[in-house]
């Protein structure tokens, strides 16, 4: 699902290695890690990662995840999913409604970084993986209630300890 036309990105990311790469962009980003570990930074925080790590970042949050030399030196490849939505998405006028409350503060507190539980991480990664096969409205419909099964995790850690600006 890498059409350059779609609203926004989900796609397979497959590398030997990740190296230092401090970025940041207004797209909002969940990044799952299928393979690999190593050392992730999100704004202020310095963290270890490894498969199964799922992570939800904010528009314009700093961030990298770098590999280890011990996996690289193991000739595995590192595998991740990565989903970047446009921040309008996030736009106020929607995010009034009362449904859509829990969804609100999730992509608030996304300003900051959010880990989930495992629990959670399991619904969400089958959603994640299942969204790397479809395209148009069903990936659209994939991603509106993978933010609603986040929106309602009530174990959410975050990872900087405030609202970075890059």
């Amino acid at each position: 699902c890498e059409n350059v036309n779609d609203a926004f990105l989900c796609f397979w990311g497959r590398s030997p290695f990740f190296g230092f790469h401090w970025h940041y962009h207004p797209e909002l980003d969940i990044t799952y890690v299928h393979r690999g570990q190593g050392t992730r930074l999100v704004g202020n925080n310095v963290s270890d990662f490894r498969a199964g790590d799922f992570v939800f970042l904010g528009s314009n949050l700093p961030h990298t995840w770098i590999s280890d030399d011990d996996f690289s030196q193991q000739e595995k490849q590192m595998e991740v999913i990565v989903l970047q939505f446009p921040p309008q998405l996030s736009s106020d006028s929607w995010l009034q409604l009362p449904e859509l409350a829990n969804l609100k503060k999730l992509l608030t507190h996304a300003d900051r970084g959010i880990v989930f539980s495992e629990m959670i991480r399991k619904s969400a990664v089958n959603m994640l993986i299942e969204m790397t096969t479809v395209s148009g409205f069903e990936r659209f419909q994939l991603l509106l209630s993978l933010l609603n099964l986040l929106g309602f995790e009530p174990e959410r850690k975050f990872l900087a300890s405030f609202r970075n600006s890059p």
